[in-house]
């Protein structure tokens, strides 16, 4: 049974110590939050999504009105950032997702939290992050690269001709949290770690996925993916002298990377 209680499981600390991610990239998506950018954390079932986003949310400026937008009480905002600005929304039959969404704009929040996309009402969280309103959210893939398919499948009939531009333009990290089953010391345990972080953006028509080296952040070390439209490998060399191999279709893939 699926349960999130009113605190914060995670801690810097037990991020670090545990191997869930070192501390420049605890850093990195800590300032991704103070810059107030759209995220989206994605992962498979029982990865650790919904709590990996409540702790990064606890970065919000305590000014920013935020609201939050779930079926099941998992957020917890008020509870875990007591003092803050927030309106908590539960869906259910009358209102549902796509409903509430669109109610949050007249209450003139600065950020949507959603527990989590599974549907249609993609699209209109994409259209409350094109009127400036910031968001964290969550959905189910197994690749940061994937995100944008993803978001063009569960909208189905309302996708819009330009809708797969304002992912890009306005969906501008991606995290996947991994979940792998260890046995240690005759004991068998869950292992949740941060596995990829990507950027989108759209610069001069084109759609771009900025795969973030997470093992030297410093570095921003960037797959630039080209566009391809036969769906052929493109090759480009990148300015650390590394080769690179990525194919262009509808949504971008890596491929592969080798030093040259």
């Amino acid at each position: 049974m699926r349960k999130s209680l009113p605190s914060v499981r995670l801690t810097e600390e037990t991020m670090i110590s545990s191997g869930f991610c070192d501390s420049k990239t605890l850093e990195y998506l800590k300032d991704c939050i103070r810059n107030k950018k759209n995220i989206v954390f994605c992962g498979e079932p029982g990865a650790g999504k919904t709590e990996c986003a409540k702790f990064f949310s606890r970065y919000i400026e305590p000014e920013d009105k935020v609201i939050t937008i779930e079926d099941n009480a998992e957020w917890h905002y008020s509870l875990i950032n007591e003092g803050k600005d927030c309106i908590e929304l539960k869906v259910n039959d009358v209102v549902d997702y796509s409903k509430a969404i669109k109610t949050c704009l007249r209450l003139n929040p600065k950020w949507i939290m959603l527990s989590e996309v599974r549907s249609s009402e993609v699209v209109y969280l994409l259209e409350c992050f094109s009127t400036g309103v910031r968001g964290i959210t969550t959905l189910h893939t197994d690749d940061v690269r994937k995100i944008p398919d993803r978001m063009l499948n569960m909208a189905g009939q309302l996708t819009g001709a330009n809708m797969e531009n304002d992912i890009y333009s306005f969906v501008d990290v991606g995290v996947l949290i991994k979940r792998e089953d260890v046995k240690e010391n005759g004991k068998h345990l869950a292992k949740r770690f941060i596995k990829q972080i990507c950027t989108f953006s759209r610069e001069n028509g084109k759609n771009k996925v900025t795969m973030v080296d997470i093992e030297n952040v410093d570095a921003n070390y960037q797959e630039e993916v080209l566009e391809n439209k036969d769906n052929s490998p493109v090759e480009t060399c990148d300015n650390k002298g590394e080769k690179v191999s990525v194919w262009k279709g509808r949504g971008t893939y890596y491929e592969k990377k080798e030093v040259i």
